[in-house]
């Protein structure tokens, strides 16, 4: 049965360009990743990019990535921003790849912050790459970043504005135009402001969306555009992703989320959700190599949790107990100041000393009855033999609380120092002036 959309993932470019910022998921688990998507069904997958290695350190291996992989029937696509890397593609091995995607923006603030060009120059560039690309045989896809709202979602795009720039990456030859809400700030109002004007000239068919969630409503955003009759949509793993050129940046809609979205409609998408569980498990143990956060995937989470081919309570464990956040040090200076209440130690010593007084002193006053007269002075004795042994035995219990070693010579210095402890907390927290 032929699908009624068409979901295309982007994980490998989009989402490993933030999660993978520090070089440290290994190709190997890369290639995994893409096996796994591409045993789903899912007839396109962006597998890189050739851009800058300073400014997206985690693209520089996408010639490794090209060598390494297998050939696959889907459609198999990188991201190329000029010329000049469009002849990295070209002496690289290239035979696997049959997409050329490029990207310009509707925002021209977004073009200089992201491209160092005004957004007529990043157009010129973009119609460099797709003659090159089109001679050569390439699809040709073309994403245009801030369709619906202008960097930092306060002002519309002017719906004019974008069908020019739509018409513009049309009459380059690109086969797709990408309307993308590229930080997340567009609501189902801002898609049909946009896709209906844009879809009634330049047609449906041409239009694909490339949504970011930032509020939870991506999936919303998604079902609108749908509903306007978008039938293409981008996605990713886990709905990670993001760029680097966005102030606080947020991940893509999730790819099992878009198809469990669409299956629940009995909407066909072509898609196995079960490889795209193995791809999101994958996807916790690369965000666990990055020191990243979790996947925001809330689906993903709900079904590696109950899932039963994982060890019970491996994944519910993680999701519910996050690492603890590192105690800031002003924080830790301010506990030490005032502690909450004795210390473990000394609340020993507290104890133990006037217990083991006590019990000694009682039993020498037993024993000192028969002695005529010499009770109270060995009564005292037994006193001062019983507060030296309730120290001793204070210390003992208090560094085994501590978790410290006994050294049993070093023992008088430390009931010493355990006994002065003693003397300036009570008297400090009872305020008196020695």
């Amino acid at each position: 049965m032929k699908p009624d959309v068409k979901i295309c993932d982007v994980t490998l470019r989009d989402g490993m360009q933030i999660l993978n910022r520090d070089r440290v998921i290994a190709l190997e688990m890369r290639l995994r990743m893409l096996e796994a998507l591409s045993r789903s069904g899912l007839p396109y997958l962006e597998v890189g990019s050739f851009v800058s290695p300073r400014f997206i350190p985690a693209m520089q291996d996408t010639p490794e990535m090209l060598r390494a992989m297998p050939h696959m029937d889907s459609e198999i696509a990188v991201l190329v921003p000029n010329i000049r890397y469009y002849h990295e593609l070209e002496r690289h091995d290239h035979e696997k790849v049959n997409t050329v995607a490029v990207f310009v923006s509707a925002s021209e603030a977004y073009s200089q912050s992201n491209t160092r060009m005004t957004k007529e120059r990043a157009f010129e560039s973009a119609r460099e790459v797709a003659e090159a690309a089109g001679h050569d045989g390439f699809r040709l896809r073309g994403y245009l970043s801030y369709s619906f709202r202008d960097a930092g979602g306060k002002e519309e795009m002017d719906p004019e504005t974008i069908l020019r720039d739509s018409e513009a990456l049309l009459a380059m030859g690109c086969s797709k135009i990408v309307l993308s809400d590229t930080d997340g700030r567009s609501s189902p109002r801002d898609m049909e402001r946009i896709i209906s004007r844009v879809g009634r000239a330049a047609g449906l068919d041409a239009l694909g969306v490339h949504l970011h969630d930032r509020w939870g409503q991506g999936i919303a955003n998604a079902l609108a555009a749908y509903q306007l009759g978008v039938r293409t949509f981008d996605c990713s793993i886990g709905g990670i992703g993001g760029s680097k050129a966005v102030k606080a940046s947020v991940g893509n809609i999730a790819t099992e989320e878009l198809v469990s979205l669409f299956h629940g409609m009995d909407v066909e998408t072509g898609v196995d959700p079960q490889p795209l569980l193995e791809a999101g498990r994958l996807l916790v143990k690369m965000t666990e190599m990055a020191g990243d956060p979790l996947p925001p995937s809330k689906l993903l989470a709900s079904r590696l949790s109950l899932h039963q081919n994982v060890p019970p309570g491996w994944l519910a464990a993680e999701l519910q107990s996050p690492e603890p956040r590192p105690q800031a040090v002003d924080e830790q200076i301010e506990a030490s100041e005032e502690p909450a209440g004795p210390p473990v130690s000394l609340m020993a010593t507290m104890v133990a000393v006037p217990i083991t007084f006590v019990t000694i002193s009682w039993l020498i006053s037993i024993l000192s009855i028969p002695t005529y007269g010499y009770g109270e002075f060995l009564a005292f004795g037994g006193s001062m033999v019983a507060f030296a042994f309730g120290v001793v035995v204070a210390t003992l219990l208090s560094k085994i609380i501590d978790g410290g070693q006994i050294a049993i010579a070093d023992l008088p210095r430390q009931a010493h120092e355990k006994f002065d402890d003693l003397i300036k907390e009570v008297t400090r927290r009872l305020d008196i002036r020695l």
